[in-house]
């Protein structure tokens, strides 16, 4: 196996990672409060990476084009992995669905983009999922041990949908006329050092208590230690023993210290308390003074370092005429409209396709064309352009005679790269030619 194949099963287990990265609080519920204790928790969720992997492997071996084939193989191999997990416990019929989802997205994973599989929709949606999770599980005792872990997940889930779909943004943006969009090294830099300051100031709105509660921690520390120090300082220095007189029987309770070292030792804390209370004050107040400043010639220094004052030079040559990637808004607005139109397509596959526009039909079909060669056996090769697959696939079929990709590749080019708009006929042609069998 060479190294390509490697990689392959690599990044397959990786994308797995991250879609079950999503989920896991649910997968956290199911094992906590599902499982026997005899069935380790961990080692399941370990395991279901690996599904993704062997399922990919597997595929890529056989090359399985049947979808029967492809059911019986995934819950073979789930029932193994599941079996191997839960051994022969009630656990079995609830670890082996999960497991021959595993095996079966990762063998798509051979034929299918993994960006058409896991949208950035379903990013927004395991955000969601952690954030009832975080409200309702603080409220049940018993899940009070996985609750940093869930949190802990839940940035680092936060922190892919942030810079998976800064991506997916940038690529629309920077779509010109070469085939695919391509992305300037700067620009990539520049976002991801964006996003990881948003980052930042989140895990400190996050952890907010805690550092508190460290910060009054460190306070405690130093009045113990100064204390310690004064406590020292008042003790009477050491009596020489060949001078000294016998020691009396009837010495009694040593005497406090003197009432002027006392107040000595009150003012002092007071005075250090005091300092260290202006000292903080005195850095907030540069800090405040200084930062935006500093974070705004930050900015300028990066953008003119790569590049990207007033308009965004791609390396390619193309202008791209955006000037901030980093809209809220139109973020907020199109994961919701990409949710919206998720579910729609879930339960109501004819009103997705009466909301569709010309362009979008385009796309669609295009996508199920793809789909339903490859469902027959057809190996998607991903490095190459639309019109290329269309000839690869009538070389795989031996199709040049019976039927014609020309209305599917002309259109969906048409769509994708121009902004002339798209007549009705174009997409009855193209609909024809995905549904003939």
């Amino acid at each position: 196996m060479n190294t390509h194949k490697w990689t392959g099963i690599g990044l397959s287990a990786l994308k797995g990672s991250t879609e079950l990265l999503m989920v896991i609080p649910l997968l956290l519920v199911i094992g906590v409060y599902l499982f026997p204790e005899n069935v380790g928790l961990w080692l399941w969720l370990i395991t279901l990476p690996v599904c993704y992997a062997v399922g990919f492997t597997v595929n890529q071996l056989l090359n399985i084009g049947k979808m029967f084939a492809m059911l019986a193989m995934v819950i073979c191999l789930g029932a193994i992995a599941a079996y191997s997990v839960s051994g022969s416990t009630y656990a079995f019929f609830i670890t082996l669905p999960i497991a021959a989802v595993c095996m079966y997205r990762g063998a798509r994973m051979v034929t299918v983009p993994w960006s058409m599989m896991f949208p950035v929709t379903l990013y927004a949606i395991g955000l969601v999922i952690y954030f009832i999770s975080s409200v309702v599980l603080q409220f049940v005792p018993s899940f009070e041990p996985y609750l940093s872990i869930v949190t802990g997940f839940g940035l680092l889930a936060l922190a892919i949908t942030f810079l998976m779909t800064n991506q997916t943004m940038m690529k629309q943006e920077t779509l010109s006329g070469s085939k695919e969009p391509v992305l300037a090294a700067g620009i990539l830099l520049q976002n991801r050092v964006l996003i990881v300051l948003v980052l930042v100031i989140v895990v400190l709105i996050v952890f907010i208590r805690k550092l508190q509660a460290a910060l009054l921690w460190l306070r405690d520390q130093i009045i113990a230690w100064l204390q310690q120090l004064f406590s020292q300082s008042n003790e009477p220095p050491p009596v020489n023993n060949e001078v000294a007189p016998p020691p009396s029987m009837n010495l009694g309770e040593t005497p406090p210290p003197a009432a002027w070292l006392q107040w000595l030792e009150k003012v002092m804390m007071i005075m250090v308390g005091a300092a260290l209370i202006v000292g903080v004050l005195v850095l907030l107040y540069v800090a405040a003074k200084k930062l935006p400043p500093l974070i705004k010639r930050l900015v300028q220094w990066l953008m003119l370092r790569l590049g990207q004052r007033g308009m965004h030079q791609q390396d390619t040559g193309y202008e791209d005429d955006v000037e901030s990637l980093m809209d809220w808004k139109s973020l907020n607005n199109s994961l919701t409209g990409n949710i919206k139109k998720w579910l729609q397509g879930q339960f109501h596959p004819k009103g997705k396709w009466a909301a569709m526009d010309n362009r979008e039909r385009a796309r669609y079909l295009y996508r199920e064309w793809l789909l339903k060669h490859t469902k027959e056996g057809y190996k998607l090769q991903k490095h190459l352009t639309p019109e290329e697959i269309s000839h690869d696939i009538q070389r795989w079929g031996k199709r040049q005679s019976s039927i014609s990709t020309g209305p599917i590749v002309g259109v969906y080019e048409q769509a994708r790269y121009s902004d002339k708009a798209l007549q009705d006929a174009d997409i009855e042609a193209m609909k024809k030619i995905v549904e003939t069998k």
